[in-house]
């Protein structure tokens, strides 16, 4: 926790990752699955959303650990009970998210014949071709992501209400920077 009881460094940094990436995953996500079946772009974009997505199991996995070690202060005393409430369950459901969307495209992925290619690297895969396996784990894939998008649009709207209302919880995410003591200046966090 840093000394505005928000996020600590290492989660700040984690957290602007991942969501680039996330936002990444979501683009191609939507793109990719309309492409032409069996042209080159279709393997292209596949494989490119798989690997970004095998990075992003491994963010998460290290955003659950920094957030185990450095957990925030509590919000600030003018945000309503109902929306602390809201964020804490949010942020639950987020984290199941974070690890149900990757790793079910990871192990759906290991049930195709088309196995992972890390940025061209091919990825042995740990599991028989299995296309019944491969269909369920593809729909927890899709429908989880839809969620996932559907919750990351509702988690924009509120940070952005937080930051017109300037109750300094948008402020608890945002990296910080020092200021110079300048003439007549402040200096601090900001």
């Amino acid at each position: 926790m840093d000394a505005r009881g928000g996020y600590g460094t290492t989660v700040v940094i984690l957290h602007w990752l991942i969501a680039i990436a996330i936002g990444v995953l979501i683009g191609t996500g939507w793109y990719m699955v309309d492409l032409e079946k069996g042209t080159p772009p279709v393997a292209r974009f596949y494989n490119f959303h798989k690997s970004i997505g095998l990075i992003v199991l491994v963010l998460v996995a290290l955003l659950i650990s920094a957030r185990l070690r450095d957990r925030p202060g509590p919000l600030p005393g003018t945000v309503p009970a109902w929306e602390v409430r809201a964020a804490e369950w949010s942020h639950r459901i987020f984290y199941v998210l974070l690890v149900l969307v990757p790793l079910s495209g990871y192990i759906e992925s290991n049930f195709a014949k088309w196995g992972i290619r890390f940025f061209g690297l091919h990825l042995p895969s740990w599991l028989p071709e299995n296309p019944t396996l491969y269909a369920v784990f593809n729909r927890i894939h899709v429908y989880s992501a839809n969620l996932f998008a559907a919750l990351i649009g509702l988690h924009i709207v509120a940070a952005l209400a937080h930051a017109l209302r300037r109750d300094g919880v948008m402020s608890r995410i945002l990296p910080r920077r020092s200021r110079v003591r300048g003439a007549g200046g402040d200096s601090g966090i900001g």
